[in-house]
């Protein structure tokens, strides 16, 4: 069995499996819809595992932020940092959409096809149970959490980290007396979680099969050829930014880049399909 084990863990598995799920989910879509629940039933064990362990870590990570000199300074660069890449990321995605043309290349009728299978996608009917006047919350407004409880229950993945924020900031400014209680059941929460998502990951080829197979088998090809000059330029900017954070990664970490890529592929392989933002965090 160390041998199978062995041959699931390989990066060749997974990327059989993927290919093997494309195939049988295009040519057999009824392989897809029946193996649809499995690949549900995986990214949803994934999140309700990964939520938790990100609010936990953002606890662990202020505590030891707290603890080191200049904590104040650190945090404001952390934090200008992450604006400062929000807003580079939105310039260059939009640069690099203006300068690739996308959409330009689809005709009069493309556009006209474009529309109708987007209207098609996105049609539905919505009741409000508010009158017209009740003005609308600003974005921001809802990332500022009213109840935390609520908010790891159904809540966005922003208000759940501004939460957590809040909460590990109070509980970072205690003394080590104070905290070291909650510091031992968070410790323990933490590593029990890491471990479930690590024997969830242990049959990945199969789930990957499952999702690419889910996937295929309910892509509209039409669809995917009218949307090709926005998806390209998504897909290159992508593979450059994975490029990118693998290659400091591993000069950080002073590996090869091979070894980051490959000890990352489950992650990336759970981002690829899933909808929900934390799924895709690594053990």
């Amino acid at each position: 069995m160390k041998w199978l084990a062995t041959a699931f863990r390989h990066p060749a598995a997974l990327a059989f499996a993927l290919l093997l799920g494309a195939v049988a989910g295009h040519f057999a879509p009824s392989t897809g819809s029946s193996l649809d629940a499995v690949g549900k039933v995986y990214i949803s064990i994934i999140n309700m595992a990964a939520v938790p362990l990100i609010v936990v870590a953002v606890f662990f990570g202020l505590r030891r932020l707290i603890l080191l000199p200049f904590a104040g300074v650190r945090l404001g660069a952390l934090l200008g940092t992450g604006l400062l890449a929000l807003v580079l990321s939105a310039l260059v995605s939009a640069a690099v959409s203006q300068l690739w043309g996308a959409g330009t290349n689809l005709s009069e009728a493309g556009k006209a096809a474009l529309g109708r299978l987007s209207l098609e996608t996105e049609a539905y009917t919505s009741i409000s149970l508010f009158g017209q006047d009740k003005p609308a919350d600003k974005e921001w407004v809802r990332v500022i959490p009213d109840n935390f409880y609520n908010t790891l229950a159904f809540g966005s993945m922003p208000a759940v980290l501004v939460g957590a924020l809040f909460f590990g900031f109070a509980l970072a400014v205690q003394s080590q007396d104070s905290a070291r209680a909650f510091h031992h059941l968070m410790e323990a929460t933490y590593r029990g979680l890491e471990v479930l998502i690590e024997r969830l990951n242990v049959v990945l080829p199969v789930i990957a099969f499952a999702l690419a197979a889910t996937v295929f088998s309910v892509t509209d090809l039409n669809w995917m050829g009218l949307m090709s000059g926005f998806l390209v330029p998504f897909l290159f900017m992508c593979a450059v930014f994975v490029g990118a954070c693998s290659l400091a990664a591993a000069r950080y970490l002073d590996v090869g880049v091979w070894r980051v890529l490959n000890d990352l592929r489950r992650p990336y392989v759970v981002a690829l399909f899933s909808g929900g933002t934390a799924a895709a965090v690594p053990g």
